[in-house]
């Protein structure tokens, strides 16, 4: 796309701490690969996110208003008869994209797939864009309050309330085109996400497109550590004890590394139960740099983290947290041999058993090899430019 008439890219994404992350930073990456060859890039986000942002050297505005356009926060119509302050809150933060997508002008938009709502505000302006970290499809929330639990799992046909609501707010706000039908953005014009093809091959969206994001892999030590990450969720308590247990009997040979966040309860936990155990205590850390040294990796299911598992070739284990796609990952990682679906009416005291078995899994250490190949996705960062460059001239 080098030497093409310039292109002018506007990029929405969610206060969530991951989603800017998407795919080794890919979504940031794809930015910076159209500014290197002339287009202009604009970030709009909101939180901790926009110094994420500027600290890569990204332009970027802030909307404190744009979580609101996130399904989860929406819910169903009825929440929304009830709760009027979240209604009005979500209006405002349409009219307020959609006023900021006008000031722009953007050729083409990227929207984190959180983000729903926005899909709304640009079809308004029939502005072509793209939905970041989905293959597309259908995807429905279930929520469970009681348990502290947002799931959400694929669905073969659209979703009707999701429809009732979208027509609801465009009759609110007076719009005309577009509308809502899946718990994730979905994209009439692209769907990109950064894990290999097979990963969603249960999904059938013909604008579905995986990105190959992968560097080659660093030499691993010769120590080998089993990873534990709790990620930015805190204590889950499944997580928690399968941890305990796996210290009170690590494999001969191994260590633990505990990757914890910023949970200082969590931290003291383990601190105290790991002392004089060969365990590492870390909060937050490049996984870039400890990846290489992991015979495998325990963790509650993040796309992110599935991704650096592949980048690496380090076996899975995957204990979900129930929140948004982390139990719909673990099934696929399980499905597609990559790892261990760690589901919570497993013994915990399992656990050191599975961590020998995936460590001496060379089978899987080859699907997961072949999991990250050029081969197993459709599109690289060169070739995905030339499609963006069809979509925003289309």
């Amino acid at each position: 796309m080098s030497g093409s008439n310039s292109i002018k890219a506007l990029f929405l994404v969610s206060g969530a701490y991951g989603h800017m992350d998407f795919g080794g930073l890919g979504f940031l990456r794809l930015s910076q690969k159209l500014e290197a060859e002339g287009h202009s890039c604009v970030w709009i986000s909101c939180g901790d996110q926009v110094t994420r942002l500027r600290v890569h050297g990204c332009q970027v505005e802030e909307e404190r208003l744009l979580n609101q356009l996130s399904l989860m926060q929406m819910r169903q119509i009825e929440v929304l008869e009830k709760n009027h302050a979240l209604r009005e809150d979500i209006i405002a933060a349409l009219g307020r994209v959609r006023q900021r997508m006008a000031q722009h002008r953007p050729d083409v938009v990227f929207i984190d797939r959180l983000l729903v709502g926005t899909g709304l505000a640009a079809a308004q302006l029939d502005l072509p864009y793209a939905a970041m970290g989905t293959p597309g499809g259908y995807w429905r929330f279930f929520p469970a309050p009681a348990q502290g639990r947002v799931n959400i799992h694929p669905s073969p046909e659209p979703i009707q309330e999701y429809r009732d609501l979208g027509e609801r707010l465009k009759e609110e706000l007076g719009w005309q085109k577009g509308g809502l039908d899946s718990g994730w953005l979905r994209s009439p014009h692209l769907n990109a996400q950064f894990l290999p093809a097979r990963f969603y091959e249960h999904i059938n969206d013909p604008a579905s497109i995986s990105i190959y994001n992968h560097a080659t892999p660093a030499p691993a030590p010769e120590v080998r550590r089993i990873g534990v990450s709790f990620g930015n969720q805190g204590r889950k308590e499944n997580l928690v004890r399968l941890t305990e247990a796996l210290i009170a009997e690590i494999p001969q040979g191994q260590g633990v590394s505990l990757f914890l966040g910023n949970d200082r309860d969590l931290y003291a936990h383990f601190q105290a139960l790991s002392q004089g155990k060969h365990v590492d205590l870390h909060r937050w850390t490049d996984f870039n740099a400890v990846m290489p040294g992991l015979s495998s990796f325990l963790f509650l299911g993040g796309v992110g983290t599935v991704w650096h598992c592949l980048q690496n070739t380090v076996p899975m284990i995957v204990a979900p947290g129930y929140i948004g796609d982390q139990l719909e990952n673990a099934r696929r990682v399980a499905a597609l041999g990559l790892g261990v679906h760690m589901a919570e009416d497993r013994p915990v005291e399992e656990i050191t058993a599975i961590v020998q078995g995936v460590a001496t899994d060379t089978e899987m250490r080859k699907r997961l090899s072949q999991a990250r190949d050029p081969s197993a996705f459709s599109h690289t960062m060169d070739s995905v430019l030339e499609k963006i460059g069809d979509l925003a001239g289309g």
